[in-house]
């Protein structure tokens, strides 16, 4: 899967920065737009955008991304010089008709713009106690349950947007729909 981020990246880039210049109106719109229609237009688009808050319908499972924050410090992990920490609350629901595994690699994080080279980060599970909330490597959702925790980046300092992402992969290794979820976190 991991081949297949830059492609979404590129996608998700250019998305980013046709919102960017946008109005303080036009964005509101838009989001009201989005939060309508998050998932409405996937058999089109093959992408699905959406804003914290918003629930996210994958084919096997709907996540939704509660809250996000940035910090120089989580648990016992400090980030390294220049960059800081990004910690993401996000509720994942089982909505298959058979349990399914889940990795924490299943959502990367996005940041930059076409200026400037666009990056991508996985989450940072080992180093991080597990004791925080942190959601684990791996585990197993049953039909019907969920899963709330934090997934944590470590990221360059002074990102002001970001995106987190989720692609789903066919048996066949091709790519399917993207879920990408925006925000602009505040520092703690």
């Amino acid at each position: 899967m991991k081949k297949l981020v830059p492609f979404l990246l590129t996608v998700t880039m250019a998305v980013m920065v046709m919102g960017c210049g946008s109005s303080k109106k036009e964005q509101a719109d838009n989001a009201a737009d989005s939060a309508n229609t998050a998932n409405a237009d996937l058999a089109e688009e093959k992408m699905a955008e959406g804003d914290i808050g918003e629930t996210m319908c994958t084919s096997w499972f709907d996540f939704t991304v509660n809250s996000a924050y940035l910090c120089d410090a989580f648990a016992d992990y400090k980030a390294a010089q220049g960059n800081e920490l990004l910690v993401i609350n996000v509720t994942v629901e089982n909505t298959f008709k058979e349990e399914i595994p889940m990795f924490d690699d299943d959502f990367w994080v996005q940041w930059g713009s076409e200026t400037s080279d666009a990056a991508y980060a996985y989450p940072i599970t080992e180093p991080v106690s597990s004791d925080q909330g942190v959601l684990p490597e791996s585990y197993r959702l049953d039909v019907g349950d969920s899963k709330n925790g934090v997934l944590v980046y470590e990221v360059p300092a002074g990102q002001p947007r970001f995106a987190i992402a989720y692609l789903e992969v066919t048996s066949e290794e091709e790519p399917g729909n993207a879920y990408v979820v925006y925000f602009e976190p505040a520092k703690q």
